[in-house]
Order: C-alpha cells, then structure tokens, then sequence
C-alpha cells in the first residue's frame, strides 16, 4: 500500500532520521515541501518528502549550511505554492491574472 499522506513522525521513522532533525529540516525547508492541513494535523507527501529529507540530511552533514541548501534544493526541488483565492474586489483578481500573465510571457 502506498503512503500518500504522512505525518512528521512517520517520515522521520522511514528516513531513519530523529524527529527533532526531521522536524528542524521540513520547519526550515517548508517551502520545499507538499503538505496539507495546518499544526499538528499537517500532512506531508511520502514520496517527495522522504526524497527530500534524505537529500537535506546528506547535505547537512556535508557541511552546507542553510543557505547553500536552499541553493542546492532550488535546482533540484520544484518549488510549491499554493495560493488561497480570498480577494473579493473583482478589479484586483482580473489584475493579478494579468501580472500572471505577463509574468508567463516573459
């Protein structure tokens, strides 16, 4: 069966590493990181977390710090955003679309 959602605790066990690493990595690498929920009920993505976890933790103990990881993960992670549409003015949603666009575009 396949884990599709997991909890810290889980992907620390899977990864072999300790939790408190485990938390330390995802806590200052999040927006690396698929997940859903908030707090405690925060669930990560099993495959792409564990991938990252080990690759934060061979770096770490390379001797990179947070910034050169952040470098490293930049070129080898895609990075996830997700956008909560709670703008209610009309105008400002057809302008964000277009920055979007432009953005796209360029």
């Amino acid at each position: 069966m396949q884990k599709q959602w997991s909890s810290i605790t889980l992907l620390s066990k899977e990864a072999n590493i300790p939790y408190a690493s485990c938390y330390n990595y995802i806590q200052g690498f999040i927006d690396f990181f698929k997940f859903k929920g908030k707090g405690k009920s925060r669930k990560f993505d099993y495959e792409s977390s564990i991938k990252l976890l080990m690759r934060i933790r061979y770096l770490s103990e390379q001797g990179l710090d947070k910034q050169e990881i952040s470098i490293v993960l930049e070129k080898e992670f895609p990075i996830t955003v997700d956008i909560e549409d709670d703008i209610t003015n009309e105008d400002a949603s057809d302008s964000t679309s277009l920055v979007t666009a432009d953005i796209l575009f360029e």
